[in-house]
């Protein structure tokens, strides 16, 4: 399991990498986890790895965020 920092900010979509930092860029709002479910699909897409295998492990309501990426399927908790 991987383990990144990411920092969420507001604007035309975008991943960037600043360091160990992985910077996602989006339009959704924060509302019903859009915003959420955004970051994590525009960091499969950076990864090369499927949803299923990336979850949010600390800050769901903040801006910096902590995600896990497993190595496979069976790694999830």
């Amino acid at each position: 399991m991987l383990l990144i920092k990411v920092l969420v900010k507001t604007g035309k979509p975008s991943v960037t990498r600043d360091g160990a930092r992985i910077i996602v860029t989006t339009t959704k709002e924060r509302k019903n986890n859009r915003a959420n479910f955004d970051v994590i699909k525009q960091i499969s897409i950076f990864m090369g790895v499927p949803l299923d295998r990336i979850k949010i492990v600390q800050g769901f309501s903040s801006k910096n965020k902590t995600i896990s990426i497993s190595e496979s399927r069976d790694d999830r908790i």
